[in-house]
């Protein structure tokens, strides 16, 4: 069906839309569902959080900080690491340091993480569209650290030899509730 079709069917019909208003309806409601869809899937995170990461330079000093409350008494929970980069990416991994502080400031947890961005045969990974890639690591699982009510402090920071890291644009942290 063409588009001269469809303005003879609404002509048709007299309802009075165009062409273009028909496909920015059709377009409003497949936006809507996509956006409930991603809503309800996430009904287990508990956090999420994105920094952008200024001129996609992470310095050897920079800490990111993330403060994530912590409304009620949890049991067993995940925590995920997210990273946006470049395919222009040097490494085939990323080593990390985290910190995470428990409401009363003292330090619950000090870890370092290798993190797999390209696989042995140099190929990247995670989800890509164009020269950008997306990728989700799991840092700690089945963890009972963000037990307490409260607000907790997580710091990363990279261990990388090289004083600047490129191509990094973005990092976050999610929460989610362990199943």
């Amino acid at each position: 069906m063409g588009l001269k079709s469809i303005n003879k069917l609404f002509t048709a019909l007299n309802c009075g839309a165009t062409h273009f208003q028909f496909m920015r309806f059709i377009f409003q409601g497949v936006l809507f569902t996509l956006i409930l869809f991603t809503v309800s899937c996430n009904s287990n995170r508990l956090y999420h959080r994105v920094i952008k990461v200024p001129e996609t330079v992470w310095n050897n000093g920079d800490r990111y900080r993330f403060v994530i409350p912590v409304n009620k008494e949890t049991e067993k929970t995940n925590l995920h690491l997210f990273l946006r980069y470049a395919s222009a990416f040097q490494y085939s991994e990323f080593e990390v340091k985290f910190l995470i502080y428990a409401p009363d400031k003292s330090l619950v947890a000090e870890e370092t993480s290798k993190l797999s961005i390209r696989t042995q045969e140099g190929e990247l990974t995670g989800d890509g569209l164009g020269n950008i890639w997306d990728k989700e690591f799991t840092l700690l699982e089945n963890t009972d650290i963000f037990k307490q009510p409260g607000k907790y402090t997580f710091e990363i920071s990279h261990l990388m030899p090289e004083a600047q890291v490129f191509f990094i644009s973005e990092i976050g942290i999610s929460l989610y509730r362990a199943e």
